[in-house]
Order: C-alpha cells, then sequence, then structure tokens
C-alpha cells in the first residue's frame, strides 16, 4: 500500500474532518443503492421472535437485540443489522398482531422499498390457535402473492415427553418432515397438526428451538443451520456468508466485527459505481477510517496513532502493492476486498495485541491477502447474484 493511502486514511482517522457532513451525506446516498434484504417476522407475543434474531445475527443476550429495536408504528418495531448506519439485512417485527385493530398496510408500504422480502411466521408449537396469523397472511399474500413464507414451529422442548428429554439428535427434520421414527407419535402429531393450519399456503416449515444456555438443551440453537439453508436458498444470495462464517462454533469478538466489515465493504464497492466517486475518491477512505473505528469499539481498544502505524508499518512492503493501488483507479471488487481485508487484518492486530505481542509482519501480510481474495469473491458473488 502506497505512503499517500496511508497519508489519507490517517488525515480521516486523526484529523479535524472539516467534511464530516458532507460524508455523512454521500453515506445516505450510496445506501440508498445498496439492496437490503428484509425478514418480516410474524408472530404473537412470546413466540420466539426475538430468539430467532439473536440466533441469525449471533447474539448472545436477547436484551442487547431489544435494545437495539426502533419503532416504526405502534405496531411495529425495526431492527437493522449491524447497525442502521450500516444495514445489510432488516427485521421487520410486528409485535401486536394478536390485536384485532392490526392492519398490514402500513408495514407492507414500508417494505416496497426493500429488494427481497422474506415472511417468517414464527410459531409456537404448542400455540393451536393461529387464526389472526393466518388471517394477516392472507393479507399479505394477495397484495404480494410472489413473497416466500417459512413457517418456524419453536419452542420444540415443550412437546417433548418430559423435562429430562433432550433434543433429538441428528437433527431429524428435513424438508418439514421427521425422519427419525424414534421421535414420540405426540410430537409428530403436534407438528402435522399446525402445518395442516397453513396448508392454503405455499410454505416451508423448519422446526426449531432456540433457548439460552442455561436451559440446560443442547445445542442452544437447535435447527439453525437448517433455517439459515431455507433462508440462503429463498433469497438469491447467501445471506450467512454475509453476516457470518462462523455459526458452527463458539461466539468470538471476530464473529461480531465480521458483519460491520462486510457492510463497509459493500457500502464502499456501492460507492464505485456512483458518479460523486470519480470526484470524490476520499468517501472510501471516509469508510475505512469509519470502520476500522467500529472493529475498535469492539475489541474495546482505543485506535491511537500509535496502533495506526503499527498497521501501517505491517502493510506498507512491495508484497502487496498491486492489490492496493490509487482507490480511483480501482474496480468495485478491488475496493471492497482492500476494504474487507483492511478490517480483518485490524482483528488480527487486536488479537495479538490482546495477548500481549505480535507477531512477524509476513503474518499480517498473508492474512491481507487471504482476505483480500476472499472479501473479492464475496463481494463478486454477491452482486452477481442480485443480478439474477
Amino acid at each position: 500500500m502506497s505512503r499517500q493511502y496511508w497519508n489519507s486514511l490517517s488525515a480521516l482517522l486523526f484529523d479535524t474532518q472539516e467534511n464530516e457532513t458532507d460524508f455523512i451525506a454521500k453515506l445516505q446516498l450510496v445506501k440508498q443503492y445498496l439492496p437490503v434484504p428484509a425478514l418480516w417476522l410474524l408472530g404473537k407475543s412470546e413466540s420466539g421472535k426475538t430468539s430467532l434474531i439473536r440466533a441469525l445475527t449471533g447474539h448472545n443476550d436477547e436484551v442487547e437485540v431489544s435494545k437495539d429495536f426502533r419503532a416504526f408504528n405502534q405496531s411495529t418495531r425495526i431492527y437493522d443489522f449491524p447497525s442502521q448506519d450500516t444495514c445489510i439485512l432488516r427485521f421487520i417485527d410486528t409485535r401486536n398482531i394478536q390485536t384485532a385493530d392490526y392492519e398490514p398496510d402500513k408495514d407492507l408500504a414500508l417494505l416496497k422499498e426493500h429488494h427481497n422480502v422474506l415472511l417468517i411466521v414464527v410459531s409456537r408449537l404448542l400455540e393451536a390457535e393461529q387464526d389472526v396469523i393466518i388471517q394477516t397472511l392472507e393479507k399479505i399474500t394477495q397484495q404480494q402473492p410472489d413473497w416466500k413464507i417459512i413457517v418456524t414451529q419453536t419452542a420444540l422442548h415443550e412437546a417433548y415427553p418430559n423435562l429430562e428429554t433432550d433434543h433429538y439428535l441428528p437433527y431429524p427434520y428435513i424438508n418439514s418432515h421427521a425422519v427419525n421414527t424414534q421421535l414420540p407419535p405426540q410430537l409428530i402429531d403436534k407438528l402435522l397438526t399446525q402445518q395442516a393450519l397453513f396448508k392454503k399456503f405455499t410454505t416451508t416449515f423448519v422446526p426449531i428451538d432456540f433457548t439460552l444456555p442455561n436451559d440446560g438443551y443442547d445445542p442452544v440453537f437447535y435447527g439453525l443451520d437448517t433455517l439459515w439453508h431455507m433462508i440462503d436458498q429463498t433469497l438469491p444470495y447467501e445471506l450467512k456468508n454475509l453476516i457470518s462464517p462462523f455459526h458452527k462454533r463458539e461466539m468470538c469478538v471476530l464473529d461480531i466485527a465480521h458483519p460491520h466489515i462486510v457492510a463497509h465493504s459493500l457500502l464502499a464497492a456501492v460507492a464505485t459505481k456512483l458518479p460523486f466517486y470519480t470526484i470524490n475518491p476520499d468517501f472510501i477512505y471516509y469508510l475505512q477510517a469509519k470502520m476500522l473505528h467500529v472493529v475498535s469499539c469492539i475489541y474495546n481498544q482505543r485506535l491511537t496513532e500509535k496502533r495506526f502505524a503499527d498497521l501501517r508499518d505491517f502493510l506498507t512492503v512491495d508484497d502487496i502493492k498491486h492489490i492496493a493501488p490509487s482507490h480511483i483507479s480501482m474496480t468495485f471488487e478491488q475496493v471492497a476486498g482492500v476494504t474487507y481485508a483492511l478490517g480483518k487484518v485490524m482483528c488480527l492486530y487486536y488479537s495479538f495485541k490482546m495477548k500481549g505481542y505480535l507477531p512477524d509482519r509476513m503474518r499480517f501480510i498473508k492474512h491481507y491477502q487471504v482476505e483480500y481474495e476472499q472479501g473479492s469473491q464475496l463481494m463478486t458473488q454477491y452482486f452477481k447474484s442480485l443480478k439474477k
């Protein structure tokens, strides 16, 4: 990376930024061109909607999820992930759906601006009364007959034979059918009875059970892989990889940082396609500077000039100059790859710094090169899928 690049980035990180208002305005413009899919959650109170968001986004705490909601109207709230400023996935939560006066028209109007909408019905397995959900689905599908529907059947453990019964493993529900003949007949009967309530709709059923660690069930997110598979089959791109590639192991700091890095990389890529980018390439530096600050906050670290100089010295070598030319001459794949790799290297730096030592710079160079390729491929696949 060139010295000019690092100087430009440093100026936005540490110097007084007179053009902050201009950059914020441009960010709002870029966001209009970034397609954001929406998952519209339909379910009664206590059906498991917040737990579903917690599982899909990797949050460990339902309180943490709840505080990030913002109200859209009296019956609906919105959760932008990973943040409102850098949203790549929006959850629409209809809270008071069981009230007699709920009408979906306002929510339908909100969702017209979204590139893709997936309806996810969240239905507690032992909740027999689903009339209000079905009536709402009828109103929605009359206006949007092409929207896909996934029905999640939640809180499975409430239908287990006794409190000592653990989840049935391996996960036995394939294409909504129980393939494990050892499942208790009453559990199968409850699943099929509930599924029959939605027979007038074209739906995919996914039985799940998302609990908390102290509830005693293992795994905590039972059926999550199947739910992700169905979501990715329904949407035109693999959303799971944008949010986190690490769902199969214990949550770590890198998992929290990943969607923020992806979001800033996508915004940087979109910006390269807009006319103002050719006039003001500093906007890319602005996005990257914001990303480094966000990553630092996630690691509970302060991005000082000394730490920035460490990062600069690790990456300012001939081995990677060809990867990061001047932003003005870069393709959107290159811009996205550089932004993504820079964020990942920052994560690597902090992970070692917190352990009290730093490896040699070749470790950082190799990490940058690997993450650059992965980031470029991820972004290229994402934008190709949008054209399908």
